[in-house]
C-alpha cells in the first residue's frame, strides 16, 4: 500500500502516510512478541 501511494504523493500524501504509520508500531510489537517467549524459555541464562 505504501508503494502504491508513491505515485500520488503530490496529490494525496495520506495514501502512503497512514499505512506507514500503522506499520511503525506493528514491527516493534512483533519483535517484542518474539523476544518475550525466547527470553522466558532460554535455559542458558
Amino acid at each position: 500500500m505504501i508503494s502504491d501511494g508513491r505515485n500520488f504523493l503530490g496529490i494525496d500524501i495520506y495514501l502512503s502516510l497512514f499505512p506507514g504509520l500503522a506499520t511503525m508500531p506493528t514491527v516493534p510489537g512483533f519483535n517484542l512478541l518474539g523476544d518475550g517467549p525466547r527470553d522466558l524459555l532460554d535455559t542458558r541464562s
